[in-house]
């Protein structure tokens, strides 16, 4: 793995990993995440906090002490968690096979599950039932007479106040996704080995709104124009230029969708020196004017 992708992956990583270490301070119970993709969690053992990377409070720890009951919270958690997560496609509540509730927050991109979190490791306030859980787990147990006790040891959380922390954390990851860039996001999932186009893309992401051109791009990377543009155009699947337009163009749908800025004034500030040029690029990567898009998504007027 090339050091560029593995330093990409530790900032992304350690991102997420910050945003689960707040929503668990936030909820009081536990939080982890099971990187279906391997792609948030890499390097050493230690890169991750252990207690993100599963299901470790006492009470989880001991009804995985039997290889029947790591099988059965495998196929709670990884299979049944996982599937509902495919259909669901957003937070859900979900009962594992022993009775305790969490809400699972499924992390897309491409329109692929690339990864789950669980939050909660707890008890619902006035939901879960000691008599019921420790009846469900003891068959799974090396010493069922210490459930009754690990289960008290959970927290206690409302559901709404579970809901709240899991939903908080499905818009901070979603915007995390957003602000790394389509691209950079392309390049690091599918594990891209050109620095080049990295270094091209992160130039773009930095400086659409000055007015950049392809040129501007090829003089800052010192390379041979046509080289640049063969490489971009395999590995984002756009030109340079096309690239340049698309990056403004998400910029100036943000704007669309939650000011009431006029558009002229949009267009020069996502680096469109042309508002007339701005709206042909507009309508060829949306399918409408940037008018008809801001109707569309947040019912303002502009101008």
């Amino acid at each position: 793995m090339h050091r560029e992708q593995e330093q990409r992956q530790g900032t992304l990583g350690q991102k997420i990993e910050n945003m689960l270490a707040y929503a668990s301070r936030a909820s009081g119970g536990g939080i982890c995440i099971y990187d279906l993709k391997h792609l948030i969690i890499t390097g050493s053992p230690d890169s991750f906090q252990r207690d993100f990377r599963g299901h470790y409070c006492g009470f989880c720890h001991m009804v995985r002490s039997t290889p029947e009951g790591r099988e059965a919270c495998i196929h709670s958690d990884v299979v049944t968690a996982v599937s509902l997560g495919e259909e669901y496609r957003e937070p859900f509540f979900h009962t594992c096979h022993v009775g305790i509730t969490e809400l699972v927050v499924p992390v897309l991109y491409q329109d692929s599950m690339i990864a789950i979190i669980f939050v909660g490791q707890c008890r619902l306030k006035n939901e879960t039932r000691l008599e019921a859980v420790v009846a469900n787990a003891a068959p799974y147990s090396e010493q069922p007479g210490q459930l009754a006790d690990l289960f008290r040891d959970l927290p206690v959380i409302e559901r709404p106040q579970l809901w709240a922390v899991g939903m908080l954390l499905h818009y901070a990851i979603r915007q995390l996704m957003d602000h790394e860039g389509k691209a950079a996001l392309e390049l690091y999932f599918n594990g891209g080995s050109h620095n080049h186009v990295s270094e091209a893309v992160r130039f773009i992401e930095a400086h659409y709104l000055e007015g950049i051109t392809a040129g501007d791009v090829v003089e800052k990377l010192h390379l041979n124009r046509s080289y640049l543009s063969r490489l971009f155009k395999s590995s984002v699947g756009r030109s340079v230029t096309g690239h340049i337009n698309w990056v403004r163009v998400q910029k100036a749908k943000s704007l669309l969708a939650r000011t009431n800025i006029p558009i002229s004034s949009i267009a020069i500030n996502v680096g469109f020196m042309d508002q007339n040029y701005f709206t042909r690029q507009f309508s060829k990567l949306e399918g409408c004017s940037p008018g008809e898009y801001r109707k569309r998504s947040s019912g303002h007027t502009g101008n």
